[in-house]
């Protein structure tokens, strides 16, 4: 099966799939992820395609969100963190949003990953998602683990883009030559 470059997103498209992605985001704070949101995802999208980013960022968040709650919970158990933060929850939009940075730095275009860095940076800066990680918080470990995650998933299709590209290559290089003329219609290269 061979990759097809992907479409971009009509306006309707976008506005859709954003107000789809608000429905994850703290209410406070939704006007300042429209920015973060749309630097991180166009680039993303554009890399991979619509299914590969939802699978990618799917698999960022789910697998952010069990490593960190897991962590939190055996704290939990073995009485390192107090039992009232059993009750926190988090949601987690931003492990979709790192997953997607993660996309557009490692297969976008250059301005795409420009603008996925800036976003990266204005997250670790203003947003602190790396805050205390050496004290093994929730929101820090499944940033961390979902940046992770994209990586293998992108590594993984980049590896399988390059093993298609290379069959491809082999395969046009081991096309069989025909000659026009070949003097008797035996189908070697005419004499000298």
């Amino acid at each position: 099966m061979g990759l097809s470059r992907p479409r971009l997103l009509t306006a309707r498209e976008a506005v859709r799939s954003y107000g789809v992605a608000t429905a994850f985001l703290p209410s406070q704070a939704t006007l300042a992820w429209i920015p973060l949101v749309a630097l991180a995802m166009f680039g993303a999208n554009r890399a991979i395609g619509n299914l590969r980013l939802a699978l990618v960022c799917a698999a960022g968040h789910v697998l952010g969100t069990l490593v960190s709650e897991g962590i939190a919970t055996y704290r939990i158990d073995t009485g390192r963190l107090p039992s009232s933060w059993a009750h926190i929850i988090d949601v987690g939009p931003s492990y979709v949003l790192v997953s997607a940075i993660v996309v557009a730095v490692l297969l976008g275009s250059v301005p795409a990953k420009v603008a996925a860095l800036a976003d990266f940076a204005v997250l670790v800066v203003l947003g602190h998602i790396f805050a205390d990680l050496s004290r093994l918080p929730v929101a820090p470990i499944g940033h961390l683990t979902a940046m992770a995650t994209a990586a293998l998933l992108v590594a993984s299709l980049a590896l399988r883009r390059a093993v298609a590209a290379r069959a491809a290559s082999v395969t046009a290089r081991a096309a069989p030559v025909t000659y026009a003329a070949g003097g008797a219609g035996d189908g070697l290269p005419p004499s000298p």
